[in-house]
């Protein structure tokens, strides 16, 4: 039994594909209303899509053999107690979260039987409920998760093993210091990219975030088409350079939209903290500075405070110009 802790885009998709190949799959919420209330549709791309039952009784995890957590950031130490309580002591477990320290936490209360994993694309949950991928990627894995790399990859999913997730998961961090931009930006992300102030703010938060990864000894590891180092100065590239250098930044599905994005208009807290926060907080605590993290964390935080939530239209230059 596959038991997903976390039902949303991220743990829906990699369930339902897991399911639609014939794996006996389970999720574990939070208790409130069932996610997939009339079953289960993924697209991935290139792919037909495929329709799942869902099974959502958390008595599941007691016949787990691998749990796959995909919980908000927030969530992390509760789904790490409810694993530790419930599930057997030998089931794998998998991370499939954003940032880089809610492995921590899980080990803290599971210890080393979890392994690391990184999730390099994105998703949309559309409004007919179908959780589609709006853009090309993998998963990376620990290495010592070979047996879970096989089973995503019989499912149909690109997938490679790792020894350096440390490297993998900081480089991961630096892309998606984007998020909160875009969420920010009101804009699809093809729309955000194609902005240059945008992408000005975004090569900004980048160069913080490597210049803290280097200062805590992090070799970073590949995981998009350029090495992280080389992405700030070509974001920084004038339009008409940057669209012929770097089109596959901005080749993505036009409705594609940051998972920031979708919680702010779904009224979900924001995982800032564990994004740009986290580089203003381990740069504070070597000694350096990151402004614009910290600048673009103040954003999302008022942002996402405000009750009702409006729709969100921030100009760039508000960071740009030091306003």
């Amino acid at each position: 039994m596959i038991v997903v802790a976390g039902p949303g885009s991220v743990g829906g998709f990699v369930g339902a594909m897991l399911a639609a190949n014939g794996e006996r799959v389970a999720f574990v919420g939070r208790g409130e209303d069932p996610p997939f209330p009339d079953g289960l549709s993924a697209v991935a791309m290139g792919r037909p899509p495929v329709r799942v039952e869902v099974f959502e009784d958390p008595e599941h995890l007691v016949e787990a053999d691998l749990v796959i957590v995909a919980v908000k950031s927030k969530d992390t130490a509760a789904a790490a107690r409810r694993i530790a309580e419930t599930a057997p002591a030998d089931a794998r477990v998998v991370n499939l979260q954003n940032g880089v320290t809610n492995g921590d936490v899980l080990r803290a209360h599971l210890g080393d039987r979890v392994c690391e994993g990184m999730f390099g694309f994105n998703l949309v949950r559309t409004r007919a409920g179908e959780i589609v991928q709006m853009t090309d990627g993998e998963i990376v894995l620990d290495q010592r998760a070979a047996d879970t790399a096989q089973q995503l990859r019989g499912a149909g999913l690109q997938v490679r093993t790792h020894s350096n997730m440390k490297g993998i998961l900081w480089a991961k961090l630096l892309m998606n210091l984007n998020n909160p931009l875009n969420a920010l930006s009101g804009k699809a992300l093809k729309q955000e990219l194609s902005d240059r102030r945008w992408r000005r703010v975004f090569a900004t938060c980048m160069r913080e975030g490597i210049a803290v990864s280097h200062a805590e000894g992090i070799v970073l590891e590949r995981v998009a088409k350029l090495p992280s180092r080389l992405i700030p100065p070509i974001l920084s590239l004038p339009n008409s350079l940057f669209l012929r250098i770097a089109s596959s930044l901005v080749n993505i599905d036009p409705e594609a939209r940051s998972s920031m994005a979708d919680d702010y208009t779904l009224g979900r807290p924001s995982e800032v903290n564990w994004l740009n926060g986290h580089v203003v907080k381990r740069a504070k605590a070597l000694g350096l500075i990151a402004p614009m993290n910290e600048k673009v964390t103040a954003a999302v935080m008022d942002a996402f405070a405000m009750s009702p939530r409006p729709p969100l239209s921030f100009d760039p230059e508000h960071f740009l110009s030091g306003g």
